[in-house]
């Protein structure tokens, strides 16, 4: 074979190394026992997708065809250039724009990728409607939530038929940025609740016969791309139950298991003497990574020595005098992960109580979620599941939180609207009513980004991570998202 044909063959053969599976991916593959034990999924993708896919893959080829051209007749001058030592330099510079002009293409697909046809082992089952329900009032983490929705929406391949936005506000600034956004899709409908301020106001509307809800809050940053998926097919296969919550990223129960299963990682903040009271209007910048692997170490006294706040009581958090934030956009940084080092950072005093030290202690929040996307960079998420053979979990009429949350819509009819604690309603007190348990799908992985006692993480650069992440591997081109004005 000449050097011309080698030089034609490598660049193909390297791109078809790169459109294979890579079933190691946690993040982009499902489990095979997801794929084949489900009745409601397919290796198969519909025509248009593959259509798509055909035409992406013949304008790669002819690419690749041109550029392994370009390869050989390169190498030819390259070899007349580097048998004289006055044309050394010349030679390095070609070979700089030469491999500038081989590899550059393949970042590019970094964000072409998302422009394809969503390409999913599931498939929705028909017979009924599946509408998200988004309590909403905090654009800066709408505006991720945003990403994820459209990319699980009917149109795009996902389950979802639309998406309700329950306008849990009545301030201009939220509700003109939630104008724009529900005239971002046709499958976005704007819902003015009569009562805002009370998070039973919303069950009024999910009540239709053959409608499944995905009850959601709107700080949700993460939905692993199985989440709604997941819900739906355990919703259908387990009609013994009232309803069916998702593996939760920061709620006080599901952190002492994910703790326990190895998904939490020992984080502490980058400077422990950063301290400042910050009142008002806030904006954080939009950091260009998310990765933990771009992190320094962190540096600083052993981690039993070191002190966090010592949250009594919610009351204590929102007191001004005598309590300071942390420092505004502070990082927090890895440590090598040992027993010893987890034992000195927050997750080691979580509790399995639904209103222990993690609903008020920010910093077991933030430890969970640098967790997250340091597992997400390296692919573990499936650290994150626990529970029997299906990843299922009984709550057995425990309170459980509701931040992302499946029931029928006739189901929730039976009984009155909530009257304020819809989390105690849905998890326990309609349950037991019914005798009808809530499951937690541990498959079904979302992140939460803070409850009301954490308003610290917001203190961070988290919600500029997570952005990154979101504009890097699911918002389109058309939808990259910027950091948002914070008035809280």
């Amino acid at each position: 074979m000449t050097k011309d044909k080698e030089a034609e063959m490598v660049v193909p053969m390297l791109d078809r190394e790169r459109m294979k599976p890579q079933s190691g991916n946690a993040e982009t593959a499902t489990s095979p026992d997801l794929v084949f034990n489900s009745p409601y999924m397919s290796s198969h993708t519909s025509s248009d997708d593959l259509e798509s896919l055909e035409m992406h893959d013949l304008k790669r080829q002819k690419h690749n065809r041109d550029r392994s051209r370009l390869v050989g007749r390169t190498l030819k001058i390259l070899a007349w250039c580097q048998k004289s030592r006055y044309l050394v330099v010349i030679s390095s510079v070609i070979s700089f724009f030469l491999l500038l002009a081989y590899f550059w293409p393949y970042k590019l697909d970094n964000v072409k990728q998302n422009e394809l046809p969503r390409k999913s082992q599931w498939i929705k089952p028909e017979g009924f409607k599946i509408v998200g329900m988004v309590f909403y009032g905090r654009p800066p983490t709408v505006s991720i939530l945003d990403c994820y929705l459209k990319r699980n929406l009917v149109s795009n391949g996902g389950f979802l038929d639309e998406v309700l936005w329950m306008a849990n506000t009545q301030t201009n600034y939220d509700l003109s940025y939630l104008e724009k956004l529900t005239n971002s899709s046709e499958l976005y409908k704007m819902v003015s609740l009569n009562e805002t301020g009370s998070f039973g106001s919303i069950w009024q509307y999910a009540t239709e016969n053959n409608t499944l809800y995905i009850k959601m809050d709107d700080d949700v940053v993460y939905i692993h791309d199985d989440a709604i998926p997941r819900l739906v097919k355990t919703r259908l296969n387990h009609p013994e139950a009232l309803d069916i919550a998702a593996n939760i990223v920061n709620s006080p129960l599901t952190n002492w298991f994910h703790y326990r299963t190895g998904a939490v990682l020992p984080y502490l903040p980058e400077d422990e003497d950063a301290r400042e009271t910050i009142k008002g209007t806030t904006s954080l910048l939009a950091n260009e990574t998310w990765r933990a692997s771009e992190l320094p170490r962190w540096k600083g006294t052993t981690p039993e020595e070191f002190q966090f706040s010592d949250h009594e009581n919610e009351e204590r958090i929102y007191k001004e005098d005598g309590y300071h934030k942390p420092g505004h956009g502070h990082r927090w940084l890895p440590l090598p992960t040992t027993s010893k080092n987890l034992l000195g950072t927050p997750i080691a005093k979580g509790e399995y109580n639904a209103f222990g030290t993690a609903l008020y202690e920010y910093e077991i929040a933030v430890q969970q979620h640098y967790s997250l996307l340091d597992n997400l960079e390296n692919n573990r998420t499936r650290k994150y599941w626990f529970g029997d053979d299906e990843g299922i979990w009984n709550m057995q009429y425990d309170r459980y939180n509701i931040n992302f949350l499946a029931i029928w819509g006739h189901d929730v009819a039976l009984d009155p609207p909530p009257d304020g604690d819809d989390e105690q309603d849905y998890t326990v007190t309609y349950n037991k009513y019914h005798t009808r348990p809530l499951l937690i799908d541990t498959h079904s992985i979302v992140a939460h980004f803070s409850f009301g006692a954490q308003r610290q993480v917001y203190q961070t650069d988290l919600l500029s991570r997570y952005r990154a992440y979101a504009n890097e591997r699911i918002c389109t081109r058309n939808n990259q998202q910027h950091a948002l004005e914070l008035h809280y």
